[in-house]
């Protein structure tokens, strides 16, 4: 869970987490043929 760096807090850390994969997850569905280079930022 300290994979991030800065997790003061568990709970920010269980949220970001699930936050993160599931933008990751609706991207992909949303936009399976673009590349992942515009999903970065």
């Amino acid at each position: 869970m300290q994979h991030l760096g800065f997790a003061p807090s568990a709970g920010q850390t269980v949220f970001r987490r699930p936050v993160i994969r599931q933008r990751s997850s609706e991207t992909f569905i949303t936009a399976p043929t673009v590349p992942p280079t515009k999903e970065s930022p």
